[in-house]
């Protein structure tokens, strides 16, 4: 009984001195790294000392600010550090000083938001715990090493705003990439459609050129994915109907042609979908009335023409549309069934008749422009009841008539624009009442 009491003991004060000594190994490396930093001053980083009793034999009197544990920005399991959350810590330094090796239980890193500088190190793929990383705001040039790839844990990463270029490394076991504002260029690699666990894809705000793969169509856990801001061109791949989790769909800002796909009416999850500032063409799918959860929609600025489905009119929960600057034709859609709709934006069209009925009683308007179009109508009867809008334009177009009593619920307008139409007589004395009124403009009348 006392053998086996010895040896527990025994057992006991090797365990204890592995964990000092581990401790105090990676204690060492943190403060080389710290050494290295071209910023010296860093309040933040203080505690980051080695501090002994017996400075000839730290392992058996260390003191409890001499664990790493206990500094700034360090969290530990076991006595071992997992986590280093330094996000926005003001350092200064280049990555390749950091101690990589020395960290095999990392889990979690935060450097984002500091001056880091130069190319993110290939010894990065030794952290084969790493489950989250984020490098964004900094200033990392240079290339994604492929040995990242090796971080088969790995399921956040975000290198957002760096000056990082050419090809992207070879990335697995992702459910979260963001790569947002860099310099990456080429094609978006088809081995992405390997990334079966990802639900956030961030790309936009690169140079990314070519067609959008078709592979992406495979990512069924996807909910975000967002290309807009890049060189982009060729055609909306169909294949992007089987992500059928997805509730955000962001391609503007590219040169994507082509029509609209039918098949993105099966996208039924989706709350926001932007396609502006593309060169598409045709009309806009009866297809997309099946959208029933959408809130944003944003074709604007797009070679589209013809008349919009009626379909669309269905969609009861959509706050913004906007659709300015094609060459849409026919009536304004009555998209105010759900009586939730704020922003309606479809100037510079072709669009012809009166405002329909439900839009003069859309009591959730704040920023309406129908100008530059074809719209007509007496303005008398036009003009409805709007507690919240604070913007309107209906210029340049066939409106007729005098204008009517600004009512006492109009309160909020700001800015007022029916120019270049056909009105007649004197402006209402209402007007006077609007003390949040601060542009009118009745010309060319």
């Amino acid at each position: 009984m006392l053998k086996n009491s010895s040896f527990a003991l025994f057992f006991f004060f090797i365990c204890l001195e592995s964990v000092a000594s581990a401790f105090f190994a990676e204690a060492n490396a943190l403060q080389k790294w710290k050494a290295s930093f071209i910023n010296q001053n860093n309040s933040l980083l203080k505690s980051w000392n080695l501090e002994t009793k017996n400075s000839t034999n730290f392992s058996a009197n260390p003191t409890a600010s001499s664990s790493p544990c206990n500094w700034f920005g360090v969290s530990c399991i076991d006595g071992r550090v997992n986590r280093l959350n330094l996000t926005n810590a003001s350092i200064h330094a280049c990555l390749y000083e950091f101690p990589f090796s020395s960290f095999p239980n990392l889990a979690y890193m935060d450097l984002s938001i500091n001056r880091l500088f130069g190319t993110i190190p290939s010894q990065i793929g030794k952290l084969s715990k790493l489950v989250y990383l984020d490098l964004a705001t900094n200033q990392f040039t240079g290339t994604i090493p492929s040995e990242m790839g090796q971080l088969t844990n790995l399921q956040f990463l975000c290198l957002d705003e760096n000056q990082l270029a050419q090809e992207i490394g070879q990335l697995v076991s992702l459910s979260y990439l963001s790569l947002r504002t860099n310099k990456l260029d080429g094609s978006i690699p088809v081995c992405f459609g390997n990334l079966r666990n990802l639900t956030d894809l961030y790309l936009d705000e690169n140079q990314l050129s070519r067609s959008i793969p078709s592979e992406l169509g495979k990512l069924k856990a996807l909910q975000i994915l967002t290309l807009s801001s890049n060189n982009l061109t060729g055609q909306i791949p169909t294949s992007l109907s089987g992500l059928t989790s997805l509730n955000t769909l962001y391609l503007f800002l590219n040169q994507l042609s082509g029509p609209i796909p039918l098949e993105l009416g099966k996208l039924t999850s989706l709350l926001n979908l932007r396609l502006s500032e593309n060169n598409l063409t045709g009309q806009i799918p009866v297809s997309l009335g099946d959208l029933s959860h959408l809130k944003h929609l944003s074709v604007s600025l797009n070679q589209l023409s013809g008349s919009n489905p009626c379909e669309l009119g269905k969609l009861k929960k959509l706050v913004n549309v906007c659709m300015f600057s094609n060459s849409f034709t026919g009536d304004l859609l009555e998209f105010c069934c759900g009586k939730v709709l704020e922003r309606f934006i479809v100037y510079s069209n072709k669009l012809s008749g009166p405002i329909p009925q439900s839009l003069k009683n859309c009591s959730s308007f704040v920023r309406v422009r129908f100008d530059h179009n074809q719209l007509s109508g007496n303005i008398f009867e036009e003009f409805g009841v709007y507690p919240n809008l604070t913007f309107m334009d209906l210029s340049s177009n066939n409106f007729y008539g005098e204008l009517s009593s600004i009512r006492g619920s109009n309160k909020q307008l700001q800015t007022l624009k029916i120019a270049k139409n056909n009105l007649a007589g004197s402006i209402p004395p209402e007007f006077g009442s609007l003390s949040q009124l601060h542009a009118l403009d009745l010309s060319s009348n």
